[in-house]
């Protein structure tokens, strides 16, 4: 077991005046965690103990969610996430970093590689889609047709579908279907995977779902050639979420770029098989990303 980390906490101010929540802990070149969508960090439980020995490890909140403010209306979309991060590399004081990606958090590191390019040291997306991840949810676009109707819905009758939301991802039940259905839940822990159900039963069900709509109509698929970084591309061989192809295709469009497939992983593969990725990327940090910060 590795010893706790003491992580510093900070908040930190956007240009449209929302208060984003930090942490970091570490020394030497940065590394920074951007989430997936409904998420407030657990997936990277296990990844800070091996990072923070040779890196500055940043984690940030995105807006409306964990203990980041609520946004205004309307400012919603993966563009603006990047303008967020932008304000976190610069509030560290950080010219350029490591960025590591989770499930949405994947669209937001690719995008920001592409805008930002003096600011990427090297990227690692991980278990995400390059964009439309409704489109190609259990390979099919069930999602993005059922969007509009539980927006719709959502908007009616706003009390009500809260209730039930927080209802829903709270009960016992929906643990046990995630971990039959979704996860390996032969190996992973309830005190790891639990975490993400209670962030989502007090996040506001409209702000889960416009960061939804967001990522659905964001796609950096015909730009990934241009990604120059080192890029350490991972996906779970049974992720049904953002099915592995996925990540394969992110692996063909950046040139620079190596793929691990996590053997029997599904979309919280950090979480089920951690030894291994973690022994992955410090083969990754060490070789390819090292050198540029000497």
């Amino acid at each position: 077991m590795y010893p706790p980390i003491l992580k510093e906490e900070h908040f930190i101010a956007t240009d449209d005046g929302v208060s984003l929540f930090t942490e970091s802990a570490g020394e030497g070149p940065p590394v920074i965690l951007c989430d997936g969508l409904g998420c407030d960090g657990f997936i990277w439980r296990h990844i800070w103990p091996v990072l923070v020995e040779q890196h500055q490890v940043i984690h940030w909140h995105y807006r409306g969610h964990g203990h980041s403010g609520a946004p205004p209306a309307n400012s919603f979309s993966i563009d603006r996430l990047c303008a967020d991060l932008t304000a976190v590399l610069d509030a560290y004081e950080v010219d350029r970093a490591v960025l590591l990606g989770h499930s949405m958090g994947v669209q937001v590191v690719l995008q920001y590689a592409i805008d930002n390019p003096d600011r990427v040291a090297a990227l690692v997306p991980i278990c995400g889609s390059y964009g439309r991840p409704l489109d190609t949810l259990h390979n099919t676009d069930l999602g993005s047709r059922a969007l509009p109707r539980l927006l719709r819905v959502a908007s009616r009758f706003p009390f009500a579908a809260q209730r039930v939301w927080s209802k829903a991802v709270s009960l016992d039940l929906a643990y046990r279907i995630a971990t039959t259905f979704e996860v390996n839940g032969s190996v992973v822990s309830r005190d790891d995977f639990s975490p993400y159900f209670r962030h989502l039963e007090g996040m506001q069900l409209p702000l889960f779902l416009a960061t939804l709509n967001a990522a659905n109509e964001h796609t950096t698929e015909d730009a990934l050639i241009d990604i120059a970084a080192p890029t350490l591309v991972v996906g779970g061989s049974k992720d049904t979420f953002t099915p592995l192809w996925l990540s394969q295709r992110i692996h063909a469009l950046i040139e620079d770029s190596e793929l691990m497939i996590v053997p029997g992983g599904s979309h919280i593969a950090p979480l089920e098989i951690p030894e291994l990725l973690k022994l992955r990327m410090q083969v990754f940090l060490r070789d390819r990303v090292a050198p540029l910060f000497a």
